[in-house]
């Protein structure tokens, strides 16, 4: 449409085509917007999903690494303070990649090496999309009020039968596996909250990059210039969303024109972009 502007006189034009113009522009600024303010989301997506496994001391953390990890990935023993440096683990959950964390019970202590595990692992929490907080006493909740999303739990159900019975919270054994699915199902859940299917998400900085030049582009056809330099705006946001999707076919530039104005006009417009005035229109690359 702008091409068509520089093309024909006013009168040979529809009314309004360049406010228009102006409304599909700003259309696709909003909608580019919010895909590239979604960008963690999709590198999550792409790179798995980090859940943290916080919690006092021998309250059962390693034990449910280990269990849902089908191998021991952590030491588990009986003295308190094992885990001291973060552990990951892999999992397919439902479908998406989960990276759960087994990290250092938090507690005070006077060992250097456990204080920077403790360290390590509230910097953890504030990374993570989910955080699973193992419980021996309801009353620790108080010790995790900043946590962002988390799920609590009480494990060893297995040799007590003492579980918390409010809702929300969750009872375990990292032995026999009981509660465990209860808990798979909840992470589920509040992955799926973050991602419903309609949406589109970016999962490489390289997509993130070539959308904002995308935007830039176009926020600069707001400014006061020529159709000339406006239309070259416009070329300079399609060519970088090209490196994403491949080149812009000719055939589709066509199709448009020639569906909004008659043929005869069109024919201009036609003959510029095969005599190569009106460069960067080419077929998808292969």
């Amino acid at each position: 449409n702008i091409e068509a502007t520089i093309d024909f006189s006013d009168e040979d034009l529809p009314e309004n085509l360049i406010k228009e113009i102006k409304e599909q522009i700003e259309n696709n600024i909003l909608k580019i917007k919010k895909i590239t303010s979604e960008s963690d989301l999709g590198i999550s997506i792409r790179e798995g999903f980090v859940v943290a496994i916080l919690g006092k001391p021998n309250t059962g953390k390693s034990s449910f690494v280990n269990y849902i990890s089908k191998r021991e990935v952590s030491i588990v023993t009986e003295q308190p303070g094992t885990t001291r440096d973060l552990i990951e683990s892999f999992i397919d959950v439902g479908g998406y990649p989960v990276k759960f964390i087994d990290t250092a019970g938090i507690r005070k202590s006077s060992n250097v090496v456990e204080k920077i595990g403790v360290e390590k692992a509230i910097e953890t929490s504030k990374n993570s999309d989910i955080n699973i907080v193992f419980l021996d006493d309801l009353r620790d909740t108080s010790l995790f009020d900043n946590v962002k999303n988390p799920i609590y739990v009480k494990s060893k159900q297995d040799i007590s039968n003492k579980g918390f019975k409010d809702a929300g919270f969750y009872n375990i054994s990292s032995k026999n596996g009981y509660g465990i699915k209860k808990i798979m199902d909840k992470v589920v859940k509040k992955i799926e909250v973050k991602t419903p299917n309609e949406k589109m998400y970016i999962s490489r900085e390289r997509h993130l990059v070539c959308l904002l030049s995308v935007i830039k582009n176009l926020e600069n056809t707001k400014q006061k210039k020529t159709l000339d330099l406006f239309a070259e705006d416009i070329r300079l946001a399609t060519k970088s969303i090209s490196s994403l999707f491949g080149g812009v076919d000719i055939e589709e530039i066509l199709d448009i024109v020639f569906s909004d104005l008659n043929g005869a006009k069109s024919s201009v417009i036609f003959i510029r972009v095969f005599i190569g005035l009106t460069p960067n229109l080419t077929k998808p690359n292969t």
